[in-house]
């Protein structure tokens, strides 16, 4: 359960939630104190502070590209949204590359569920196949996105408990262009 909370403020930190909201949300869920913990750990700072240097510049500039190529116009209004809307893009190109196994499968697997950061499957058969299909694909998008991240995998257990297990993109591509 705490995980959805943990997991909803770091979408506030790319999504662009303000610190103090970041702050009162865990504060909430966690207890006082809590969320002045989070916000002040090294490594939210940085990514709070490059936030607020991407944001700075994205302004600038007048622009940003989504992962689709398209430019999106920026300004001091919009850059919140605009932001999103290109990270969103991300996550949309990664699963994409998902449905796309879909025209192998040959109805072996069918995706019940798109939820915009992951989706539900059901497998008729071949699942452990098509579970390692389906990483090989994604992690292979991942790499060429230059993206690290992981496919998480949430299964019910006989007595309906979900198990979570995580696949990681091990190898990422890093040039210096």
């Amino acid at each position: 359960e705490s995980k959805k909370y943990i997991k909803e403020a770091t979408y506030g930190l790319v999504y662009g939630m303000s610190r103090d909201n970041i702050i009162n949300h865990l504060d909430t869920y966690f207890g006082e104190g809590k969320g002045n913990i989070f916000v002040n750990d090294e490594i939210i700072k940085d990514i709070l502070s490059a936030r607020k240097a991407a944001y700075s510049y994205y302004i600038t500039v007048g622009s940003i590209d989504d992962a689709y190529g398209r430019s999106h116009k920026v300004s001091r209004d919009n850059v919140l949204s605009i932001v999103s809307r290109v990270c969103q893009s991300y996550e949309q190109k990664l699963i994409l590359s998902i449905f796309e196994t879909l025209n192998e499968a040959d109805g072996d697997f069918n995706i019940t569920l798109y939820q915009f950061d992951g989706l539900s499957i059901k497998f008729d058969c071949n699942k452990e196949y098509w579970m390692s299909r389906i990483n090989e694909v994604f992690n292979q998008k991942a790499k060429e996105m230059r993206i690290y991240t992981s496919l998480s995998w949430s299964f019910l257990d006989k007595n309906d408990k979900v198990v979570e297990q995580k696949e990681q993109v091990v190898e990422v591509i890093t040039t210096n262009e």
